[in-house]
C-alpha cells in the first residue's frame, strides 16, 4: 500500500499543512466541518431506451445524519454524464429523501441499464424566488401557435376534441388530464 506514495517521493508534513509529491509542494486546507453534502442515487435498477428523455426515481444521500433539514425550500441537481451518453439535466428537486425525480436523457443508439445505487448527481441548495399564476404573453402566443398547428393535423376532425387536447398536451410535455 505504501509503494505508491514512496515511489512518487511523497512527504506529508502535518506541521506545515502541506504534501510534497514528486518534488512539488501542495498546500492543504481544511474543510468546514459544518458544511455537508447531498447527492441523489438511483432508487431502483432502470433501463433507459435509446434516444429517450425521462425522470428517474432517486434517493437522497446525506454526508451526515444531521443534514436532513436545512430550511432551504429546494435543491438543484448538477448537469453531469452518469455514464457515456446518459446525461442528467440541471433540475430543481424537492427537499425530501425519496422519490426525487431527476430528468435524464439517453443520447446513445442503444438502451442503457443503470444499476440501483448509481450516483445520478450532486445536489446544491437553492432558494426558489416564487411562482406566479399569470401566464406570460409569450406563452399565450405560443399557445395560439400550438392550437393552430394542432388544428391542421390531418385526420384530427373525425377523432374528436379529446384527441386534439391530448395532442396539445403531448406537445407541451404535460400529462393528459384523466
Amino acid at each position: 500500500m505504501a509503494i505508491f506514495p514512496k515511489r512518487l517521493g511523497m512527504v506529508w508534513n502535518f506541521r506545515t499543512g502541506e504534501v510534497v509529491l514528486d518534488g512539488y509542494r501542495h498546500k492543504l486546507c481544511s474543510r468546514d466541518r459544518h458544511a455537508w453534502c447531498r447527492r441523489v442515487i438511483l432508487q431502483e435498477e432502470t433501463t433507459i431506451p435509446a434516444g429517450l428523455e425521462l425522470d428517474l426515481a432517486t434517493l437522497t444521500q446525506y454526508s451526515h445524519l444531521s443534514g436532513e433539514s436545512t430550511g432551504k425550500s429546494a435543491w438543484v441537481t448538477e448537469r453531469r454524464e452518469i455514464t457515456p451518453g446518459v446525461r442528467a439535466s440541471r433540475t430543481i428537486v424537492p427537499d425530501r429523501s425519496d422519490d426525487i425525480p431527476v430528468r435524464v436523457v439517453n443520447l446513445t443508439k442503444g438502451a442503457v441499464k443503470l444499476d440501483k445505487g448509481v450516483l445520478v448527481s450532486a445536489l446544491e441548495p437553492v432558494s426558489v424566488c416564487g411562482a406566479s399564476d399569470d401566464v406570460p404573453a409569450d406563452l399565450e402566443a405560443e399557445g395560439s401557435v400550438l392550437r393552430d398547428m394542432v388544428s391542421r393535423v390531418d385526420g384530427i376532425e373525425p377523432m374528436g376534441h379529446n384527441v386534439e387536447n391530448d395532442l396539445t398536451f403531448l406537445f407541451l410535455g404535460l400529462e393528459t388530464p384523466s
